[in-house]
């Protein structure tokens, strides 16, 4: 099941059904039994990951390694990337001039790496699993305590993980540690429900909600087959990242 496929349920879900029963427990029990494959127990969990998220220390799990468990008893297992194809497309115009290292952090199975190393980038992939399905460099580590040093790659990417993290504020703070020139985060653009099928823990309904957190960087943000895709540069940067990929945005748009 595709990233698009999937963002046509959750607008569904989402936009269609009134609050008093997105968010009722007996209604939307069929719909997370289904989606975990018939397992109650499963089920039971993903309706309540939010409670489990924010009842647990991160700081006595920090640098272990932890299981999305949501990720290998759902559909979302199934598929090679949770990139749409119009982020896809626009984070390879965003790179197409540039060279270098490339962190990406929380890689999956490393769908977007591939690209990456087309374009001719070194790429390094990070996540709490090693689940890669390219051959590339793989070190497992938290988003929010990277086990590398100040400015290490030149590109950061970070998609489809944000949503995902706890103490929000520390991931990027991360992200901007470790990049020297560029970071190209992607995140779904999602309203707030306690019971949501995919372990989000956050939401942004709008861009603000997310450049909030690079307000001290120049940013592109824009909303691609419902996620937004935030490309970041710190401010003076030399390399003008943020030119290009507004160029890449006119190039899209055409």
């Amino acid at each position: 099941m595709n990233r698009s496929i999937t963002n046509i349920i959750r607008f569904l879900m989402d936009e269609l059904l009134p609050p008093i029963l997105r968010d009722s427990k007996l209604i939307m029990y069929p719909v997370f039994l289904i989606w975990t494959g018939g397992r109650h127990t499963r089920a039971i969990q993903l309706m309540d990951h939010k409670k489990a998220a924010f009842g647990i220390s991160n700081i006595t799990l920090r640098g272990k390694p932890r299981k999305r468990w949501f990720h290998f008893v759902t559909f979302y297992s199934k598929r090679d990337t949770d990139l749409n194809k119009k982020c896809l497309n626009r984070m390879r115009n965003m790179i197409y001039a540039c060279s270098g290292t490339l962190l990406d952090v929380g890689a999956g199975k490393g769908y977007w790496l591939k690209a990456a190393m087309i374009r001719g980038y070194s790429v390094t992939a990070c996540d709490l699993n090693n689940a890669l399905r390219v051959e590339c460099p793989f070190v497992n580590g938290d988003v929010c305590n990277l086990p590398f040093q100040d400015n290490a790659f030149d590109v950061v990417t970070c998609t489809h993980t944000l949503e995902h993290v706890v103490e929000l504020e520390r991931a990027v703070s991360e992200l901007k540690r470790v990049a020297k020139h560029m970071i190209i985060v992607v995140v779904p653009c999602q309203r707030y429900n306690y019971l949501t099928l995919d372990g989000h823990v956050n939401f942004f309904p709008f861009k603000e909600k997310l450049t909030y957190y690079f307000r001290d960087m120049t940013v592109v943000c824009e909303k691609l087959g419902g996620d937004w895709l935030l490309m970041a540069q710190p401010e003076g940067d030399i390399c003008n990242r943020v030119d290009r990929a507004q160029e890449a945005t006119k190039v899209g748009e055409k």
